[in-house]
């Protein structure tokens, strides 16, 4: 319930981070990715709620930076950090559903971070 008041009350920019996070769970939470994303959303949430003026200030002092650019890389991640916990793995080296859908969450993130000019090289 405080993080309803906390996303009522506040600021722009972070109104605007997670106008990012919602255009980024309709872009990459197809079927085969929604309970991964659902993961990594919950943490950036946490992330945006517990820093609230660490995000403004980066999107402020930055004018070239759109929110779109922090939440995309908090996504590549938080999706990385999980993928090498081996939370997500039935046996070193194989991933289990959600761990193969966190990779494909991944490698569609970065494919779409390179065509955009977000992300120079793979």
């Amino acid at each position: 319930m405080i993080g309803f008041f906390k996303k009522m009350f506040a600021s722009p920019e972070i109104k605007a981070c997670y106008g990012a996070l919602d255009e980024a769970e309709w872009r990459f939470s197809k079927p085969f990715h929604r309970e991964a994303f659902e993961i990594i959303k919950k943490q950036i949430e946490k992330i945006i709620l517990s820093e609230p003026g660490y995000m403004a200030k980066e999107i402020n002092e930055d004018e070239n930076l759109t929110p779109r650019f922090p939440i995309y890389s908090f996504i590549g991640c938080t999706s990385r950090q999980l993928l090498g916990s081996g939370q997500y793995h039935v046996y070193r080296n194989a991933l289990n559903g959600i761990g193969e859908d966190l990779l494909k969450l991944l490698m569609k993130l970065q494919t779409n971070s390179f065509n955009r000019g977000m992300q120079t090289r793979i």
